[in-house]
């Protein structure tokens, strides 16, 4: 399983980047051929550029999800090779446009990264309201637009370069035109422009504003740019844990151990654990195989589910509803499907934590869900991510804890004291508190089988 995790890991990184380096490469050897070394030049740093999302998942133990990167490597490419080399930003109108509104998408999506990676840290004293988080990232976005066109103007300046492509201007509107000297605007039609004894109007059509216009609208598309990923990132924390669309763009903070040694959590020690303690062990490369296993597993009978932002994500209540009777309260009347909920035959359920020890850990408030797994089916199945992966049983307690109840808390909206100080749990008497209840399951059931479905991806809280 290790080998097809890295083959599928492989294949991402020598998709699009793969393709994409290879062009380049072959630009840079024919261009210092050629001589042209400016344009070598910009494939080195467009090469370097490449290796930026490599660096930054190591450095910050994030994980970028493949459509993000594709993005990134594309518009790498299109700024540079395209752009620079290839005279696309003027041989293609609107080209520039294109790329300084993705720009500011991709900007906004780095400081919102940011930002939420200090937001769910758990050493951080703060948490941050998605409203409030999705602002910082828009201006994170504008202060590094702003700063770009300070970079155009200074190489305008200094190396005579035309960073801020110029535009022509037919009129003028000024109040330097008014010979009265007062604030009143003057409308003045270019009807004639000589310069140096040549005719402007005939060639290239008019007075040339120096880049202002260009540097207001690069602003403009660049704040499109941001308030787009801003509102993506709104419902993105709002609805921790849901929404293809915002999980397929938002890096994901990978577990403490890969944090701390840049290794991948040990599969093998806890599926081997899991077996000795008597439950039966899937593993799957991704959701979707894991999906697909379930969903032909489990046919014409009735399912329960408990609350689970994994089970959600992967789409299998509309799958198993297609062929089997289904309940789940966060899909129907709540107090109506957690009763039928807990007489089904089978019960589809997720983990706070699990240890590789084998040692799985449940945190709940309404109780369903944990009772579910103690007692009333004929099979449970857990379906657990990688990132719920703990080395031993007081990690996995604390990691329930201190981690998966407060973000539980947060995505339903409470202010419990763990939401509010971001310091994990409080062991608070708030009315609104989610976790009462903790299920420490060391072995299944006496007659109940339980079947543990591990997907080497992060998934849920």
């Amino acid at each position: 399983m290790e080998k097809k995790k890295l083959s599928e890991h492989t294949k991402r990184r020598l998709t699009i980047r793969g393709v994409l380096s290879a062009l380049i490469i072959f630009i840079l050897v024919r261009s210092i051929v050629v001589g042209n070394y400016e344009n070598a030049f910009v494939c080195i740093l467009s090469l370097v550029l490449f290796c930026v999302p490599i660096f930054l998942e190591k450095q910050l133990a994030i994980d970028i999800p493949p459509i993000m990167e594709g993005i990134i490597y594309c518009f790498i490419f299109a700024a540079e090779i395209l752009g620079e080399i290839n005279s696309f930003y003027t041989l293609i109108p609107g080209w520039d446009t294109m790329l300084h509104t993705l720009n500011g998408f991709l900007v906004a999506a780095v400081g919102f990264c940011l930002v939420d990676l200090f937001n769910r840290s758990e050493r951080m004293t703060f948490r941050l309201s998605p409203l409030f988080l999705s602002i910082v990232a828009f201006c994170f976005s504008m202060t590094v637009g702003v700063l770009w066109e300070f970079f155009e103007f200074a190489a305008d300046q200094i190396l005579h370069t035309d960073a801020q492509k110029d535009f022509l201007v037919q009129n003028i509107h000024s109040v330097l035109l008014n010979p009265s000297g007062l604030n009143d605007v003057v409308h003045e039609p270019i009807h004639s422009l000589v310069v140096n004894g040549k005719d402007w109007m005939e060639f290239p059509g008019g007075y040339i504003d120096i880049g202002l216009i260009d540097t207001m609208k690069d602003l403009m598309v660049n704040f499109i740019g941001a308030v787009i990923f801003s509102v993506i990132g709104f419902f993105y924390v709002k609805t921790r844990g849901k929404g293809r669309i915002a999980s397929s763009l938002i890096p994901v903070v990978r577990n403490e151990k890969e944090k701390g040694e840049g290794q991948m959590a040990d599969f093998g020690k806890v599926v081997e654990n899991l077996k000795k303690r008597g439950y039966a062990v899937q593993e799957f490369a991704t959701a979707k195989e894991a999906a697909d296993y379930l969903n032909a597993a489990i046919d014409g009978m009735s399912v329960g589910f408990g609350g689970s932002a994994t089970l959600d994500r992967m789409g299998l209540y509309d799958m198993l509803s297609a062929h089997n009777t289904v309940y789940w309260h966060w899909k129907q009347e709540k107090d109506m499907a957690r009763k039928a909920a807990m007489q089904t035959d089978v019960y589809l359920t997720s983990a706070n934590a699990l240890a590789e020890t084998g040692e799985i850990i449940n945190i709940d408030g309404v109780g369903n869900r944990v009772a579910s797994t103690l007692f009333g089916h004929q099979k449970v199945y857990y379906v657990i991510g990688e990132n719920k992966l703990e080395p031993d049983f007081e990690k996995a307690v604390e990691r329930a804890r201190n981690v998966a109840a407060p973000q539980r808390a947060a995505q339903f909206g409470k202010k419990t004291p763990c939401v509010v100080s971001g310091n994990g749990c409080q062991d608070c008497r708030s009315p609104e508190r989610v976790c009462r209840a903790m299920v420490v399951l060391w072995e299944p059931m006496m007659g109940m089988d339980a079947e543990v479905i591990l997907i080497h991806e992060n998934l849920g809280l």
